[in-house]
């Protein structure tokens, strides 16, 4: 593979030893810690409960605590659960209703289960999550690892033989592509809303829909937090960036005419009045994916990639720069690769999931073998009971909120003068 100095020009930055002798880095995921993400929950279940409905079985619509589920066992994704959910009901469907043929993709599903007589089906959707949620780490992203345990048959009984397996393939195998996977697409509309649906992918309209995103995100920062942290980037003495799954635009400093990018993740950011800070989302990984030949998903969290761009994106302030150096350092660490970054420096990582603790840790491990004296702190964000004692099993401290974390960081900057 080329190494990407070789493409993209490493960034001339000063000598480390002239800038502040030690600077502080603070990188904070969005979802769940300054965003509550109602938008994108609520589109869950109208995604779910739009479908259901179409074929008259609404009565299997999951209940809220399908979230904790799946977050718990990592998948933190929509495009994942959504698709999960839907195979583990349509093949509930089929195993009780041995009387329907078995189709071949999702639309001829909908299609034959909505002009049969169906026996009553009842699922236990805690219990089918915890049996086959091993599979969901064997491949990069979630229902791919679902997919290829039914495959292979790496499933547990009663999971063991899924009867529907054309279908699964066709629902679970392209869940980030908004062109191929129609609950995508559903989901995609109902987050946007119908207007900015159609100018994102231009595509038609899949329900007259209101962006629910806008209507259901709530922001988790205090004004009072929030000007804490912008004093104290204004200073210049703690550089930030955000982290999300969420898609979002490419990077900042370079020119893309293809459609297709989404822009949530700045519409969080514009929500948080936080605009002005790098921000190392979904589009940015997909556009760094794309020039180096490879799928997002081995770029983001878990993968230290995502992180360390992050911290790099922070500091330079320069998104693209952060990108390249990243996927260069991960590559290749060493001491040439780390000059471009102060060699001593205070990591604050603000994560509600064990996930990007593992992320920012790896992260820091790659920095730290590469020469860099790091001090590193982690802060859990979380009053979720499930998610606070899966942080704390990872030696995390745990805040039941960020504006909380914000009150205890200032302990960190004694000499300024903060409001």
């Amino acid at each position: 593979m080329v190494r990407l100095a070789a493409i993209f020009p490493v960034p001339i930055l000063p000598d480390p030893k002239e800038l502040i002798l030690e600077p502080a880095i603070a990188l904070f995921d969005l979802d769940s810690v300054l965003v509550y993400p109602g938008g994108y929950q609520t589109a869950f279940f109208q995604t779910i409960r739009y479908l259901l409905q179409a074929i008259d079985i609404e009565y299997l619509l999951p209940g809220e605590e399908i979230f904790d589920l799946f977050e718990a066992h990592s998948v933190t994704s929509e495009w994942d659960k959504i698709p999960i959910t839907l195979a583990i009901i349509l093949e509930a469907v089929y195993q009780n209703n041995p009387q329907l043929a078995v189709p071949l993709n999702f639309n001829e599903a909908i299609q034959e289960i909505k002009a049969a007589h169906l026996n009553q089906v009842s699922i236990d959707f805690s219990g089918v999550i915890t049996t086959i949620a091993h599979a969901f780490n064997q491949a990069d992203i979630p229902s791919l690892g679902l997919l290829y345990a039914i495959e292979n048959h790496h499933l547990p009984a009663p999971f063991s033989q899924w009867k529907s397996a054309h279908l699964l393939r066709d629902l679970l195998q392209t869940t980030r592509d908004v062109h191929r996977s129609y609950p995508n697409r559903l989901f995609q509309n109902f987050v946007l809303g119908s207007k900015r649906f159609q100018e994102v992918y231009h595509l038609p309209i899949e329900v007259d829909s209101e962006s629910l995103m806008l209507l259901n995100d709530r922001v988790l920062i205090s004004p009072d937090a929030r000007d804490c942290l912008s004093q104290l980037y204004k200073k210049d003495v703690l550089r930030i960036a955000a982290l999300t799954f969420r898609p979002s635009l490419p990077p900042r400093e370079v020119l893309v005419l293809e459609k297709g990018y989404s822009p949530e993740a700045e519409m969080a950011l514009s929500r948080l009045q936080l605009n002005s800070i790098p921000l190392i989302g979904y589009g940015r990984i997909s556009y760094l994916a794309q020039q180096i030949h490879t799928t997002p998903d081995t770029l983001i969290k878990p993968s230290p990639v995502q992180a360390l761009a992050g911290i790099a994106a922070a500091w330079l302030r320069n998104e693209w720069q952060a990108l390249t150096w990243a996927y260069e350092i991960y590559r290749h660490p060493s001491h040439e690769n780390s000059k471009f970054m102060p060699t001593s420096f205070q990591c604050h990582v603000f994560e509600d999931s064990t996930l990007g603790i593992i992320s920012s840790r790896s992260a820091v491990e790659i920095l730290e073998k590469c020469g860099y004296h790091i001090d590193m702190h982690t802060w859990g964000i979380s009053s979720n009971h499930r998610k606070t004692r899966s942080l704390e099993a990872a030696g995390v401290s745990v805040f039941p909120d960020v504006n909380v974390a914000i009150s205890k960081l200032k302990d960190y900057f004694p000499d300024e003068d903060l409001q």
